[in-house]
Order: structure tokens, then C-alpha cells, then sequence
């Protein structure tokens, strides 16, 4: 849910949007990115409860995704945060957004690639989780 509200306020802000409009975009934009950022940390943590199951977040093409998704979300809020945004500014942000955002979705798809080539990342992964209770 973050990364598509991060994503929707990304490409709202490269509207022409009235000051109010502006704002409410801005606020919106600042809570999902910083969102993002949080839940990107938690996924990357508890896959890499496991060596092998986090792996693809720090190696390879889905690595290096990630980790560029998250310079772009990081550099995006930056220039948000800043007082006094040009139209120059909010366009470098959106565009910072936009690109994050695509980096997030082809990393995650080429981690599960890669997570998919080694099927023994899923068993230890299951292995090392909680046995169920048994309640829904």
C-alpha cells in the first residue's frame, strides 16, 4: 500500500495542481514515502532472517534494484522536504518517485526469480519459522 500511494503522489505531483491541491499531494506524498521506506526495511529484515532468503535483496540485479529504489524514495522525500519547492523541484521529486517505484516492483519480481532458482531458501526459511498454533 505505501509504494502505490508513494507512487500515485509521485505522478500527482507532476499535475498542475492548485495550492491546495498541492499540499494535501505533498502530505500524502511525505507520509507514504517515508511508509515505503519503513516497510521496505521490515521485508529486507525479516527475509534476511535466513541468509539465503535475504540474499537476492543484497546481490545481484535484485539487489541492486532494491537498493537503488531506496536511494530514489530517500532522494525523492529529500527534495520534498525542502522549503519553498520550485516546480523544478516537485518535478525531480515525482520523477524520484516514479523511478523508485518501478526499481521496487522489478526487484521484488527478479528476488523472487532468484529465490525460486534456490529451493532450499524456502526450506530453511520454513524451518526457522514459529510452528503454528493452530488458531485462525
Amino acid at each position: 500500500m505505501a509504494s502505490a500511494a508513494s507512487s500515485a503522489t509521485s505522478i500527482l505531483s507532476l499535475a498542475r495542481l492548485d495550492e491546495k491541491e498541492e499540499a494535501v499531494v505533498d502530505r500524502l506524498g511525505t507520509m507514504a514515502e517515508l511508509a515505503e521506506l519503513v516497510a521496505a526495511h521490515w521485508v529486507e529484515r525479516a527475509a534476511s532472517k535466513v541468509e539465503r532468503v535475504g540474499r537476492p535483496y543484497k546481490e545481484g540485479l535484485s539487489g541492486t534494484l532494491w537498493k537503488t529504489s531506496t536511494a530514489l524514495t530517500m532522494a525523492g522525500l529529500a527534495i520534498g522536504l525542502l522549503p519553498g519547492r520550485s516546480r523544478v523541484a516537485r518535478s525531480a521529486s515525482g520523477i524520484a518517485g516514479i523511478a523508485s517505484g518501478l526499481c521496487l516492483r522489478f526487484a521484488i519480481f527478479h528476488a523472487g526469480k532468484a529465490s525460486a532458482r534456490d529451493p532450499r531458501a524456502t526450506f530453511h526459511y520454513q524451518r526457522q519459522s514459529p510452528e503454528p498454533s493452530g488458531a485462525l
